[in-house]
């Protein structure tokens, strides 16, 4: 699992990105059925991530989204 932290976040959009531990990485997109499905409501900026990437086609986005910092 990769980790990361909280970039931002759009409660209205619901949607968001991580950032990645990786400095090399890439922001990673994620949705707010996928906080969901881990019994997440809500996150804030800054708080540490631990979530599967995943690559479908073109696109790469978190899945398996867990808060390990609150």
């Amino acid at each position: 699992m990769k980790t990361g932290i909280v970039k931002s976040f759009s409660v209205n959009g619901k949607y968001g990105f991580i950032k990645p531990d990786d400095e090399n990485s890439k922001d990673v997109f994620f949705h707010q059925n996928e906080l969901r499905r881990s019994g997440i409501e809500e996150v804030k900026k800054g708080q540490k991530l631990q979530y599967h990437l995943n690559i479908k086609e073109t696109k790469v986005f978190a899945t398996d989204i867990k808060i390990i910092d609150l």
